[in-house]
């Protein structure tokens, strides 16, 4: 019998017996119980929407921290204490046959465990549409996981006689494991101390950040995002091998009945320890790995590729990296590691023309001080020191800089890095002209006016400023009488008309060829703080828009008295559901343009939308669009925002059942001057016919670019970053790019994790809603007929008129009946929430249960045979 028929023997007889035992039943029974109430009720997998077992996973290392010790404390704790460990040893195998099948045996029963987990597998592949790479890397993860501890818990196992004692040590020994790097802990910085510091500057800072990296959870986490880097599976089985040597050795010497059988157990596990450590801290240098996910989120574009092909010098990069900093989190020292790589990945890719060098910028140091002179900046941690993480490019003559570093945006890192060198290429930045009367560039504190804080400037400008060089462009501007264009791009966002001047030097513009977005607004409901005379009161004149006059000679207007409320894409506010902010998404965005294709919301306020006609030479595409089930709200009678519903029947303008609204148009080809068949003005006049095609993206709402419709402000480490909430940003940024560069780095930085909906919950949803849509269409008519009473009584008595006695009557059942309708409307919501309710429990109970039953009915089926068996003999 070879060494492969002795351990598959020994694997077979070990994992068979765990069955012979109630703790396997109870083992299975509870880890995949607790795993799902786990992952739906802890995890709140449902309030996530996403068809993934991201959540699922990350729980596993945890459940084993609790189980995996209990059924490790047997392996050779339990021979000891029977006494069966000395007949073990003296059968013809040799030690390392028995803890190899041992060990196979228990990680084969952990992944047993894992394959019983298969009905959330069927779950989220039912429910919705998951990443298969994610899944099996997600799965394969949790196997290293689970035979790593199993391992580690056998080692411990076989330093003692008593399993109560064999579980506490092994409780330990993995929960060292799970939380070696966390700052908190101060384990590395106990360390640190105790290492004499004639020698700490002897050892490598790498190899003390090793031991940070013995943790199990930023390799556990690599796998789960669905990579398969080579780091981490070493890691695993390094461990894995360590504990079977260390296991090996001291049941060898145990066997051998040595005198100084302990030391010398002692001094083969100190040297494993050696070996482990070192294996771990040379394997940081290896940058092999393969991206499983379906995105491909860490695997370089092509984008990024083809700009690196362009360097043709040296490149120099710093990173600054507070790595010395005993406070920073095993996240943070995870998320270096992964820049370092992409730095790697950069060097290869350009024969190594990139460079670079991994700087620590420590208090008064010469790093620190380039940190500052390459613009770094500082993050200030609670303690008030600083810590640097950002990152300095040098091409040439030029820098450029990350100032920080954050890992919450780590997906959009490559696009960051890229775009770095994409500006180092190019040697003179596009110029974007832009006109406007908002404070887009932030306003310094003011208190005689009542502003006692600085206004930061606009997150939209502040993107673009890093790709472009921005002008602002006065009223009385000259560059339209220059004979050329001087801008490569112009962007005009006005409440206000345009003045004569502007409006020439645009019209010129155009017909050069040149390229525009323009943001023109029925009801801008931002403008008034800007101009605190501007209001929009009840039977006023229509706001004109700022393209009165122009846009007409292309046969494109822009609906002056109206915007479009949208129930189909309606938006979650603070005062509840707003069916006049739009958060568009899926096919209101055209995908056919390249700054739309990977757009997953656009929030627009209160939005306007174009009419239009066909026109010979002029190509019109429509770029957004609402649904066709919108209707709009005319703003002459329009009075509060809170009111849409309630004027709701006064204010529908009627239109053609499923035409869409366009609210964002594409204009290309030679366009007509705007002063065509009128006189133009005398000044600034050189073209009268365009001589080259021109590109005008049009869009119906200027409040989109607010920040409040983009990115809210979040306060962290001593500075405020913004976090988006829409794409807003990246939907000008992308248009930008098309208009100026053809799109170069759109594809790098939309790349993202796609999401991946329970879509059959929103198919159920949306099922029900269609059997209840006749019944609201009712309770809405009776909403509005009633509220029509109520607002009348209400106008009549601020005017001061008595009502009658039936005008009364007529008030209170116009009031019982806006009640009526609420509470109906109330009891169909609460039938919505009962069926959503209902579906997540039938989903819980049978990822809960379907299998721990099967297994108690297997054990007791098992435990009837043995009986029954032992009863015949």
């Amino acid at each position: 019998m070879n060494a492969f028929q002795k351990i598959k023997a020994i694997a077979k007889r070990e994992f068979f017996a765990y069955f012979n035992s109630a703790l396997a039943y109870v083992f299975l029974t509870i880890f995949i119980v607790l795993g799902t109430l786990m992952t739906f009720n802890l995890g709140s997998w449902f309030a996530t929407n996403e068809a993934s077992l991201r959540i699922f996973f990350k729980f596993h290392p945890y459940i084993y921290l609790a189980f995996v010790p209990a059924l490790g404390m047997r392996v050779w704790a339990e021979e000891e204490n029977e006494g069966t460990l000395e007949l073990l040893l003296t059968m013809p195998i040799s030690v390392w046959h028995a803890v190899v099948g041992k060990f196979l045996a228990g990680w084969a029963f952990i992944g047993f465990a894992l394959l019983l987990t298969f009905p959330m597998l069927i779950t989220v592949c039912t429910l919705g549409d998951p990443d298969p790479g994610r899944l099996f890397s997600g799965y394969l993860g949790s196997f290293l996981a689970g035979g790593m501890f199993f391992a580690l818990t056998s080692l411990t196992s076989a330093f003692t006689k008593n399993q109560v004692i064999s579980f506490i040590f092994g409780f330990t020994v993995l929960i060292t494991i799970v939380v070696v790097g966390m700052p908190q802990l101060g384990l590395v910085s106990y360390l640190r101390s105790w290492i004499p510091s004639g020698m700490m500057s002897l050892i490598p800072v790498n190899l003390i950040e090793t031991i940070s990296f013995f943790s199990i959870l930023p390799h556990y986490e690599g796998l789960e995002k669905g990579v398969l880097d080579l780091r981490d599976i070493l890691y695993f089985l390094s461990f894995i091998i360590f504990s079977l040597l260390c296991s090996t050795t001291i049941l060898r010497f145990r066997k051998a009945a040595h005198k100084n059988n302990s030391r010398m157990s002692y001094a083969g596990i100190a040297v494993f320890s050696i070996i482990l450590l070192l294996v771990n801290y040379l394997s940081r240098d290896i940058n092999v790995r393969y991206d499983l996910s379906a995105d491909r989120l860490y695997t370089l574009t092509d984008s990024t590729k083809s700009i690196l092909r362009r360097i043709d010098g040296p490149v120099s990069v710093r990173f600054y990296y507070s790595r010395s900093d005993s406070s920073l989190s095993i996240e943070r020292k995870a998320f270096a590691l992964r820049i370092e790589d992409l730095l790697k990945e950069y060097s290869a890719l350009t024969n190594n023309q990139i460079g670079y060098k991994i700087l620590d910028p420590k208090p008064e140091s010469v790093e620190e001080t380039s940190a500052v002179l390459d613009g770094i900046e500082p993050i200030i941690k609670a303690d008030k020191t600083k810590g640097y993480f950002g990152l300095s490019v040098s091409y040439r003559d030029n820098i450029n800089t990350i100032p920080v570093l954050d890992e919450s945006t780590e997906q959009m890192l490559e696009y960051h890095l890229t775009n770095i060198f994409k500006h180092l290429l190019r040697p003179k930045r596009p110029i974007i002209g832009i006109l406007t009367d908002y404070p887009i560039s932030g306003q310094k504190a003011n208190p005689m006016a009542g502003q006692y804080q600085d206004k930061p400037a606009w997150a939209i400008i502040e993107s673009l400023r890093q790709d472009y060089e921005l002008r602002i462009i006065g009223e009385h501007p000259s560059w339209g009488a220059a004979g050329k264009n001087y801008f490569d791009l112009v962007i005009i966002f006005k409440f206000s008309q345009m003045a004569e001047a502007s409006r020439a030097a645009l019209d010129q513009h155009l017909l050069r060829g040149g390229k525009a977005i323009i943001f023109t607004d029925s009801f801008p409901v931002h403008a008034s703080q800007v101009d605190k005379s501007f209001r929009f009161q009840p039977n006023r004149l229509p706001y004109r828009g700022v393209t009165l006059g122009m846009i007409e000679s292309w046969k494109i207007s822009l609906r002056h008295n109206a915007f479009i409320v949208d129930e189909k894409y309606s938006t979650q506010i603070k005062q509840g559901e707003s069916v006049s902010t739009l958060s568009l998404t899926g096919d209101s965005l055209n995908r056919s343009h390249p700054a739309l294709a990977s757009l997953e919301k656009v929030i627009l306020p209160y939005a306007g939308y174009f009419r239009y006609k066909k026109t010979p030479g002029i190509e019109i595409t429509e770029l957004i669009t609402s649904s066709p089930d919108a209707y709009l709200v005319d703003t002459r009678n329009f009075r509060k925002l809170s009111m849409i519903h309630k004027q709701r029947q006064k204010t529908v303008q009627k239109k053609s059942p499923g035409a869409p609204y366009p609210i964002v148009l594409q204009v290309k080809g030679k366009l007509p001057s705007f002063y065509r068949g009128r006189s133009f003005p005398e000044q600034g006049t050189v073209l009268k016919e365009a001589v080259a095609e021109s590109e005008v993206i049009l869009i119906g709402d200027i409040d989109m670019l607010e920040d409040s419709y983009s990115v809210t402000p979040i306060k962290e480490f001593g500075r405020t970053r913004r976090e988006k909430i829409s794409d807003n940003q990246e939907f000008i940024l992308n248009l930008v790019d098309s208009l100026v560069t053809n799109g170069e780095t759109i594809s790098i930085r939309m790349r993202k994790e796609k999401k991946r909906k329970l879509t059959y919950l929103i198919t159920a949803r949306e099922n029900l809603r269609e059997e209840f849509s006749e019944e609201f269409k009712t309770l809405r008519q009776d909403y509005d007929k009633y509220d029509a009473v109520i607002q009348e009584s209400h106008r009549r008595q601020e005017n001061q008129i008595v009502l009658t006695n039936d005008e009364l009557t007529k008030l209170r059942d116009a009031e019982e009946g806006i009640q009526k309708v609420s509470d109906r409307s109330n009891a169909i919501q609460d039938q919505f929430n009962q069926m959503e309710n209902e579906i997540k429990m039938r989903i819980t109970f049978y990822n809960a249960t379907s299998i721990p039953l099967l297994i108690v009915v297997f054990g007791f089926l098992v435990g009837f045979y043995r009986k029954r068996r032992r009863a015949s003999t």
